[in-house]
């Protein structure tokens, strides 16, 4: 309790308001169902809000994997991905603008939650 209050005095000393936000930055791994196939996912953020996702699934008739990689910015409970490149198997797919897609997230411990609509909720475990 002493420590709790230590901190919250820190906080409040070096003009910090409202709750603690857990941060994003680091490596997530999970699984995400993609029709009727579930997907291995990683995504990896940076300190200079840039990310890359990945989606390798395999089946009996061969395997996919798929890269994007772009820039990242919070607000509040929400997340907004702007898409610069992607790769399928290695292989360049071009865009002819940039993709950008919003999703509310949370952080609970070393656990990340996208929701990125219903029904497709990615649960992401923290590596590093």
């Amino acid at each position: 309790m002493r420590l709790a209050l230590i901190c919250m005095a820190g906080l409040a000393a070096a003009g910090l308001s409202g709750c603690f936000k857990p941060s994003i930055e680091g490596e997530w791994k999970g699984t995400k169902a993609i029709g009727p196939v579930t997907a291995a996912v990683r995504y990896t953020f940076d300190s200079d809000k840039h990310y890359t996702s990945e989606n390798s699934v395999s089946s009996n008739v061969g395997s996919l994997k798929t890269v994007q990689a772009g820039s990242y910015e919070i607000a509040g409970n929400t997340i907004t991905f702007r898409q610069r490149n992607s790769t399928v198997n290695g292989v360049d797919i071009q865009r002819a603008k940039v993709l950008i897609e919003t999703h509310r997230f949370e952080v609970h411990g070393n656990t990340l939650v996208l929701n990125m609509g219903q029904p497709d909720k990615v649960v992401l475990t923290r590596v590093k």
